[in-house]
């Protein structure tokens, strides 16, 4: 199993040790772009992806044809890559079980939620998430993959890369019409553009 932060480091209890995790995010590049070979300095942090897609589910919610807990959508938007802070951005590549990735994340988000009094209902709303057993979870859980999709477009534009990759292992995540039409649409808009 991979070796993480949370088996190595002795945290501060305070909640100024809460925040010196999460900051963690702002630091933490996605790896899957580094992988592919984008440039570090013009690479997203976890907090910049969880930001846009915090965005998104508020911009798209709307044209979803299933009512949707805002608040909720909201929180799954902001939590849903928090373990990545203790645990690092695991890609398909480092070759880590699905299993194996689900037990450290949430080890790292039982830790890191521990002071939140309403911990147990954000763990079961992230569980929600990783679940997609339930419209607002499905939908924010596709929206990750549809705003990892839209970044792809700007890094190709701005950084003239094939990220094909991307968007050959996101289509069958898509299990909403909404979410395959999205996904058709900008994946067309990336054909156009590859040339």
């Amino acid at each position: 199993m991979k070796k993480t932060k949370i088996d190595n480091l002795d945290f501060p209890s305070n909640a100024f040790g809460f925040y010196q995790n999460i900051f963690q995010l702002k630091n933490l590049y996605r790896q899957g772009w580094l992988f592919a070979g984008l440039e570090k300095d013009k690479c997203e942090s976890v907090a910049d992806h969880t930001f846009s897609l915090a965005m998104l589910c508020l911009k798209y919610q709307s044209a979803f044809p299933e009512p949707l807990e805002t608040e909720k959508m909201l929180i799954m938007a902001l939590i849903h890559d928090l373990p990545e802070s203790l645990v690092g951005d695991i890609i398909p590549t480092e070759m880590v079980s699905q299993g194996d990735k689900l037990e450290l994340e949430i080890k790292s988000l039982i830790y890191l939620l521990k002071d939140y009094q309403n911990s147990e209902s954000l763990y079961k709303i992230w569980l929600e998430f990783e679940a997609g057993s339930s419209p607002t979870g499905r939908y924010v859980k596709q929206m990750d993959k549809i705003e990892m999709l839209m970044q792809a477009l700007i890094y190709q534009k701005e950084q003239n890369v094939q990220l094909d990759n991307f968007f050959i292992t996101t289509k069958t995540q898509m299990k909403d019409d909404f979410f395959i039409k999205l996904w058709k649409s900008l994946f067309d808009e990336y054909i156009k553009k590859r040339g």
